[in-house]
Parts: C-alpha cells; sequence; structure tokens
C-alpha cells in the first residue's frame, strides 16, 4: 500500500526485466518551488511511471491508482513495457493513462482507465496515447462514477474510444502474466485470471488495512484526519487539513480529509488546522468535543488513544443589532475570520452595523458565567440628540431569542451574550440623564460625545460633564450649540453656575457655544 509519496514506483535509468503487481497507491503529492507540499495542485505524479534513461520491458500488472504515465521527462523508454489489467481510483486527482510521444512499442491491455481532475490545463487527464505502434486492447475509457466503498466492481459503463478495442469477452485475457497461483503471502481468494472490470476487489483487503489502520506499531503512529459534520454526524470527504509535526520547522498542507499522517510511537501532540473556514454552508466550529479548542490553527494539540482528530463543522444562522446611528455597537466573535487567506482569528470586538445580518453560532455558550468561547457585545457609553444626552442601560432582546449573561448585562463595555435562535436581534438600551440633578456623567478615554449642530440641551441642577474622551460640539455659525441649566445655586460655583463642564485643552471648545445663563468651564 503506497500513501503521500510523489511516485509509488517509477522505472527509469536502465531498469528493466521488472515486475511491479497487485499494489495499491492513494494521494500521491507534489512539492513546488515555494515549499508546498501536498496533492498535487498544477502537475500531476505518476503513481506508477515510467520515466526516461530507457527501461524496457517491464510489467505493471493488477496495480490501482491515479495515474499510470510513460512519459519523456529523460528522453524515451525503451521497448516492450506492459500496462497490464490496471484501475484508476476515481477521486478529484484521478488523472488516468497516458504515453507520451517517444515511446513506441508499449503494450496497453485489459486496463480499467477512469479520470475526474478537473484542474489541470496541461490536458493531462483522460486516456491519451501519443506515440506510434501501441498494442491497445481491451481496455476501459472513463466508465461511470465508482468510489463508494472504493471498489464498487458493480458500476461499469464501457465506453470503448474504438471498436476494435473490444474483441472478445473477459476471459481472453487470461490469467497473470508472471503468477501462477498462490504462494506464501497471497490471500487465497486472489484470482490471477482477474480483469480490470470485474476483479477489483482483490484489492479490499489492502484497502480496508490501509483505511483501519491496521499498521505495525512498533515503530509508527498513524492518526487520521476527519471533517464532521455536526448538524448530522456526518463525516465529510470534502476538506483539506495542515500539520506540523513537534520539531518540525513547516506544515505539510493538503492531507485530505479522511486520509491519515504517519507520527512517531511516542509522538502524542501536533500542530494542526483546517484550510477551509467553511465547507459549503457550514462553518468550522470546533475540535472533537471540546469546546475550548475553537480556533481553525490548533497548536499542540494531544492525541487521544483512537488515533483519530475531528474537525466538527456546524451550521450558522443570523443575529441583528438594532439602535441609534449615534450608537456603535461591537461584536466580540471567537470563531470570526478577519483574514481568508491566512484564516486569522483575532479574539478582539468589531463594530457592526444596525439592521445587518451577522452569522452566529446558536446556543453557544450554556449558562451564564461561562468557561468556554462565547459572544460577548459592547457599545457606546453615551450619546446625544439635539435635545438630550443618553446613558446606557442595559442590554435587551425585543424578540427575546438572545440572552444575556446577569451579571453584565447593565455593562456597556463588554456582556456575554448566547443567541438561541435565528433572527436574535440585541439591542443596547439608553435613558436620558441631562434633566437629572447632580448627575455626572464621564465620557471614557476611548470614547467621544458628540452634541450635533443647532442642539440646545437644558441640563438640571447639579449635572456635570466630565470629559476623560473627546468632547466634539459640533458647532457652526449657522448652527450653534446651546447648552443652559436652571441656573440655580449647585454648590460648584458662589455665583451660582447651574452645571460643570470640565476640559481640557480649552482651545477644542469652539466659539459658537453659547452657554446660558451663565458657564463656568472647568479646565
Amino acid at each position: 500500500m503506497f500513501y503521500w509519496l510523489r511516485h509509488a514506483i517509477c522505472f527509469a535509468g536502465g531498469a528493466n526485466g521488472n515486475v511491479a503487481g497487485y499494489n495499491s497507491s492513494v494521494v500521491t503529492i507534489f512539492q513546488d518551488d515555494y515549499g508546498y507540499i501536498g496533492p498535487q495542485q498544477g502537475w500531476p505524479c505518476a503513481d506508477y511511471l515510467f520515466h526516461g534513461h530507457y527501461p524496457f520491458a517491464n510489467l505493471v500488472e493488477g496495480n490501482v491508482g491515479q495515474y499510470f504515465c510513460i512519459d519523456d521527462v529523460w528522453g524515451s523508454n525503451g521497448p516492450y513495457n506492459m500496462f497490464y489489467k490496471n484501475a484508476n481510483i476515481y477521486n478529484d486527482n484521478s488523472f488516468g493513462l497516458r504515453v507520451f510521444p517517444g515511446n513506441p512499442l508499449q503494450n496497453i491491455i485489459g486496463n480499467y482507465i477512469t479520470y475526474k481532475c478537473n484542474w489541470i490545463k496541461q490536458g493531462y487527464q483522460g486516456y491519451i496515447i501519443e506515440s506510434p505502434d501501441i498494442y491497445e486492447y481491451h481496455n476501459y475509457d472513463n466508465g461511470e462514477y465508482w468510489d463508494p466503498g472504493f471498489w464498487p466492481w458493480q458500476y461499469f459503463n464501457y465506453s470503448h474510444k474504438n471498436d476494435w478495442y473490444y474483441q472478445g469477452n473477459d476471459n481472453e485475457l487470461g490469467t497473470s502474466f508472471y503468477r501462477t497461483g498462490t504462494s506464501d503471502g497471497w490471500p487465497e481468494q486472489v484470482d490471477w485470471g482477474f480483469t480490470a472490470r470485474n476483479d477489483l476487489k482483490n484489492y479490499q483487503d489492502a484497502y480496508n488495512n490501509w483505511k483501519n489502520q491496521n499498521y505495525n506499531s512498533e515503530e509508527n503512529r498513524y492518526v487520521t484526519l476527519k471533517n464532521i459534520d455536526e448538524n448530522n454526524s456526518l463525516e465529510l470527504s470534502e476538506g483539506y487539513f495542515s500539520v506540523k509535526r513537534l520539531g518540525r520547522d513547516s506544515y505539510l498542507d493538503g492531507i485530505p480529509s479522511g486520509h491519515s499522517v504517519r507520527l512517531g510511537k511516542d509522538e502524542n501532540s501536533i500542530d494542526i488546522k483546517v484550510m477551509q473556514e467553511k465547507i459549503n454552508t457550514i462553518k468550522h466550529h470546533k475540535w472533537d468535543e471540546d469546546r475550548t479548542l475553537f480556533l481553525i490553527n490548533s497548536k499542540n494539540y494531544v492525541i487521544g488513544d483512537d488515533n483519530e482528530i475531528q474537525a466538527k463543522y456546524y451550521d450558522v444562522s443570523q443575529f441583528s443589532c438594532t439602535g441609534t446611528e449615534s450608537v456603535k455597537v461591537y461584536l466580540k466573535d471567537p470563531w470570526f475570520v478577519s483574514d481568508q487567506e491566512n484564516l486569522t482569528q483575532p479574539e478582539t470586538y468589531r463594530e457592526i452595523n444596525s439592521g445587518t445580518n451577522i452569522p452566529v453560532f446558536l446556543n453557544e455558550g450554556g449558562s451564564f458565567p461561562m468557561d468556554y468561547p462565547y459572544y460577548s457585545v459592547k457599545a457606546s457609553k453615551c450619546y446625544a440628540t439635539t435635545d438630550s444626552i443618553y446613558v446606557f442601560s442595559h442590554w435587551s432582546s425585543p424578540n427575546g431569542k438572545a440572552v444575556f449573561d446577569p451579571a453584565n448585562v447593565n455593562n456597556y463595555n463588554g456582556c456575554g451574550v448566547r443567541f438561541d435562535d435565528a433572527g436574535a436581534i440585541v439591542k443596547p438600551v439608553y435613558v436620558a440623564v441631562n434633566q437629572i440633578a447632580n448627575y455626572t456623567l464621564s465620557i471614557p478615554p476611548d470614547e467621544t460625545l458628540t452634541i450635533p449642530a443647532g442642539a440646545n440641551i437644558s441640563f438640571a441642577d447639579g449635572f456635570t460633564l466630565d470629559v476623560k474622551g473627546t468632547l466634539n460640539i459640533a458647532e457652526t455659525e449657522s448652527c450653534p450649540v446651546t447648552l443652559s441649566s436652571t441656573g440655580k445655586e449647585s454648590g460648584f460655583a458662589s455665583n451660582g453656575y447651574g452645571y460643570l463642564v470640565t476640559y481640557t485643552p480649552e482651545e477644542k471648545l469652539a466659539a459658537y457655544v453659547r452657554f446660558f445663563p451663565c458657564c463656568k468651564k472647568i479646565l
């Protein structure tokens, strides 16, 4: 069983009179000039390859792989090489069989040739013969889809390139060219007269051993990587992983879901990441059943005794925020990806617009307080209209589909929230404070309170506006801002000023602000 190799078997440099028989190869890989190592992304790598310098009279019999090829990279290959009763795996990297120019006198007999790959642009995929004097007999060209059980030999359509390819029944192909019966190490059920069409099941044992991880555990540990649809508990065939073994400098990219990585027997952890934030409509949620392992890139992941790592994907629903244009609302989403290319996940607050639908996981957070990742919201502490100043009071969900952390429901600067149903609405609630006597409003260092042009705001006796951040009075000459009070004795000044503005520096107060009856600026 060959896995994760550039080529499974390569004939080159005068390799003559050899046999490659009854092998299976899956997931050929390619390394480019930029350090990428993984399933080929622009150049097909043949599992079974004749590679030049005149190898001749070699037999490739009864093998399974993605691509069978006689190329011309290092010159011509010698004559009388034979592809006999081989079969292609049908997957996203299956290319078929090809004989390049300059390679006459080859034998292509009884092969099941299928191909699916559509990303290759050089025209490599298919059943392609480009040399003269090639003996072709009884080959099957791109039969119907097959791979539900890896060897579903019951699914075949015959699609011959020319009628003369099919000149008799399957039994006319005869038996093996180099075996006449069973021997030590070969299963009794192997039929040496098998055909590529109806006896691919001969490979079932080899494939199952590989799939079920029946390896020699003395020296190696094999860990299977799977993408799982949490909605239906289904294993996904789509998606790739990237892993870095401890002590290594770089990641190994492009490992398909359902495949395995080989580790040392004492390696208990690796760095692992998925290579897609979303598969179809579902989004990466967590690793295995551990809610704390929510990042796409999981460092020093501890491998369980089952030798399996599952990346769980789950449906997302929509929530929205409602409020006034003067209020900024922010969401901290642990699963948010800010950089799609590098799948960066900064767990910071980001501003969201009122009325915009935002994708989130439902029921994330459980009961408060929470000890694993959850969503949080925060908002502006205060805002002003033309006649009032408002201060944050509490969080609410007008349609009852969101639940807030009761310990922080009155905290504008961060409150946990759980979205219980699709279409949840989150709303920050504000109350007017400028008519509350002896009230002190502090503008935080990281906030700006903007009083709009033309505002006429009256303050109760003793109201204090303490500016630690920024006070922006957006007056103009034609639309001045008026700030007034009752003028009653407040205790702030002996001459009876009704409110205080503590502000630095003084020059930020523009010339068109009118204070009545008199305003004292405490600088």
